[in-house]
């Protein structure tokens, strides 16, 4: 519980993914979880017999705002987080059913952050691995 003459914070943002999995698979829906699940590559990583896995593209915008009672409440009360968009392109590698890599451009645009409503502007590339059991 936040302290006294405090309220607890809270944000808004919004993103839209698109994906397109060029080997042909597909993201089945779960609606038990809503969510899709990964790609299930229908031939696993085998060069020696030409197969390579299932192979993903895709993009992402967001945009989330975290001020929080920027010209109300008490001064103490007040988040100066600014606005943050982020683009994401992404190539995605499924070797088998358990096993992903991940290569990731990511632009993101931080605005007015902080009570000096400083900017940043940056970009990342990241590479991931992951094991899903």
């Amino acid at each position: 519980a936040p302290a006294a003459g405090l309220t607890n914070p809270n944000f808004s943002g919004w993103y839209v993914d698109a994906s397109w999995v060029i080997t042909g698979e597909f993201h089945k829906y779960n609606p038990a979880t809503a969510s899709y699940t990964r790609p299930s590559p229908a031939d696993p990583f085998d060069p020696s017999s030409g197969d390579w896995g299932a192979w993903e593209i895709a993009g992402r915008y967001s945009d989330t705002d975290l001020d929080y009672h920027l010209t109300s409440g008490t001064v103490a009360d007040r988040v100066f987080g600014g606005d943050q968009k982020i683009w994401t392109v992404a190539l995605n590698f499924y070797p088998t059913d358990i096993l992903k890599f991940g290569l990731e451009y990511e632009d993101v645009d931080a605005d007015n952050v902080g009570k000096a409503a400083n900017d940043a502007k940056f970009d990342v590339i990241s590479f991931r691995t992951q094991v899903s059991f």
